[in-house]
């Protein structure tokens, strides 16, 4: 259906922008955000989990701890986490 049309969507800008600008590139690590947000919105929590930690351990590297973009990646990590049962480690 649509939800598996967006998924190949994403991955297809995913593999695109990893190839032509890096995985550490800024536009980059938004790909690997969205698409964990829709896994996650999907129920596919376990395929979500190392994608939003890539995302927001990729955006702490370049931007630092406090920058808006790693703290919306540190909210979408939380995000998956909770779904997961892994309240302690959300709020960590």
């Amino acid at each position: 259906g649509k939800h598996d049309e967006a998924e190949a969507l994403y991955r297809r800008v995913l593999e695109g922008r990893d190839a032509t600008l890096g995985s550490t590139h800024q536009s980059t690590l938004a790909s690997v955000g969205s698409l964990a947000a829709l896994l996650n919105s999907l129920g596919r929590h376990s395929e979500a989990d190392p994608l939003s930690l890539h995302a927001l351990k990729g955006r702490e590297d370049t931007l630092g701890p406090q920058h808006p973009e790693t703290l919306a990646a540190l909210t979408s990590r939380a995000q998956v986490l909770q779904a997961m049962g892994k309240t302690s480690e959300a709020q960590a």
